[in-house]
């Protein structure tokens, strides 16, 4: 085994154990970097500072993946990325008749599509269109283990309540069709289409460490044809921002005729280009700029805003949609389940970001994991004092469907449930007669909306069936019927 495969190794172990971690917790308190891998990304960090025009704090990790492509070239991509290694664990396993579409994918996909993925990608940065979490490779395998594969993993292996999200079918098959073009080609994604990939490779352009070709060379062609990211040409050289250098080239090779050594002078020489169309450069800087709009402007975008709860600390709705990468950390991490992602309830934008549905959970007053695990500070890191005053949205009394209301049957599980202290809920006792013409002394409930907190508590352990007969409005709504 080669230290390139060890490395790859530990640290798809380390981003596991991570991401086990955070669905085990047993205290408030999270004592360890559990989103350090998104952190260290710098598509996400450049990114968000296009959006910004600042670096964020809590991504300055990722300059130190930048110096260090600037020195060893894109080894991220062969030495560390757990997405990568995925792949190179199911190139291993794959099938060689499967080589056969393999030209056929490569004619499809050309190396240069990454690129002008990635300069359109950015150019949306620029008009505040966060769309990045949905193509970084980091986002998207972390967002696919938390919505698909987690829950399967813990409705078999777990006795606790089971998880499920909104959305999983869609995301698994996304990552079921990236999975099955890697297995006809090992690196396709890493190639053709990863935005990372495509910075990683640009920055490796100026990378200190060069793979060379002696003369000793006989031309055996071994070294092309274990290069699982093509980046070798027929001269037998290769592309500084193709190479990962995975060593398999050097390992294979009969007479010993590659080394690597560091160039100091890199930097500063022009030794290759990236091949770029200037067509399809200038169509990705106007795909961008038009792409950017036609998100942004959608068909009646706040007609559920009533009811887009965010989970608490999250930022004023634009810039939480511009900070949010929607990688699904707080989804993973909430206990209750109550965090899910969005769909296209406010539009295209808020695709996959996350909102609270208190029919399927509740915040947890004792609770606030979701803003310690934000690798963006989408969600601020409030204390949990902070917390538990922070105004998510205010409930409100559906009295068609409220037991006391709409059928005079006395109903006190909202109130017994209700964390705050003081209680949000209570009731004024009112005698009435019913349908059948008794006189009854009925309980009606009423929400106190400068104690209420939004938490969802009383939502979600209403026992009406359907539509709870109190729900959660957003933290501006106000409405007769809860006075």
């Amino acid at each position: 085994m080669t230290i390139r495969k060890i490395s790859q190794i530990i640290f798809l172990l380390i981003y596991i154990i991570l991401f086990l971690l955070t669905t085990f917790i047993s205290s408030n308190t999270i004592n360890y970097p559990t989103n350090i891998f998104l952190r260290i990304d710098p598509l996400i960090a450049i990114t968000e500072f296009f959006l910004f025009k600042t670096i964020i704090i809590l991504l300055i990790p990722a300059f130190v993946t930048i110096l260090l492509t600037i020195v060893l070239g894109r080894f991220f991509c062969g030495w560390v990325c757990p997405l990568g290694t995925i792949f190179d664990i199911i190139g291993v396993l794959k099938k060689d008749v499967l080589k056969l579409y393999k030209d056929k994918l490569n004619n499809i996909f050309k190396k240069s599509f990454k690129y002008y993925l990635l300069i359109l990608l950015l150019v949306c940065a620029i008009f505040s269109v966060q769309v990045i979490g949905f193509f970084d490779p980091l986002s998207l395998l972390t967002r696919t283990l938390t919505i698909s594969i987690y829950p399967i993993f813990k409705f078999f292996f777990s006795s606790s309540n089971i998880t499920f999200f909104k959305t999983n079918f869609i995301t698994f098959l996304i990552f079921l069709l990236i999975i099955s073009l890697s297995i006809i080609n090992t690196r396709l994604w890493c190639i053709n289409l990863c935005p990372l990939g495509a910075l990683l490779g640009f920055i490796s352009k100026f990378a200190l460490l060069k793979r060379d070709v002696t003369n000793k060379c006989i031309g055996c062609k071994k070294c092309q044809n274990v290069c699982s990211m093509e980046a070798i040409d027929e001269k037998f050289k290769s592309k500084k921002s193709d190479c990962n250098f995975c060593l398999n080239c050097s390992n294979v090779c009969p007479v010993g005729a590659i080394n690597y050594n560091f160039k100091f002078l890199g930097p500063f020489i022009k030794e290759e280009s990236l091949n770029l169309s200037r067509r399809y450069f200038i169509t990705s800087i106007i795909g961008g700029i038009i792409l950017s709009p036609l998100i942004k402007l959608n068909y009646n975008p706040k007609s559920n805003y009533d009811r887009l709860l965010r989970p608490p600390g999250a930022l004023p709705e634009d810039e939480f949609l511009d900070k949010c990468i929607r990688c699904g950390e707080c989804m993973k991490v909430c206990p209750t389940n109550v965090i899910q992602p969005s769909f296209f309830e406010i539009g295209i934008e808020s695709f996959y970001s996350p909102i609270m549905v208190p029919r399927l959970g509740y915040c947890d007053y004792e609770c606030n994991l979701c803003e310690q695990v934000c690798p963006t500070g989408a969600i601020e890191n409030l204390t949990l004092k902070e917390k538990q005053e922070y105004v998510i949205g205010t409930a409100v009394f559906n009295k068609n469907r409220c037991l006391p209301w709409s059928k005079f049957v006395n109903c006190l599980v909202c109130e017994e449930h209700c964390p705050v202290p003081g209680k949000a809920i209570r009731f004024n006792e009112k005698e009435i007669i019913d349908f059948k013409g008794n006189k009854k002394l009925i309980k009606f409930p009423y929400v106190v909306e400068n104690l209420c907190i939004g938490c969802g508590t009383c939502e979600y352990k209403c026992p009406v069936s359907g539509d709870a007969g109190i729900t959660v409005r957003k933290a501006d709504y106000r409405s007769e019927s809860s006075r």
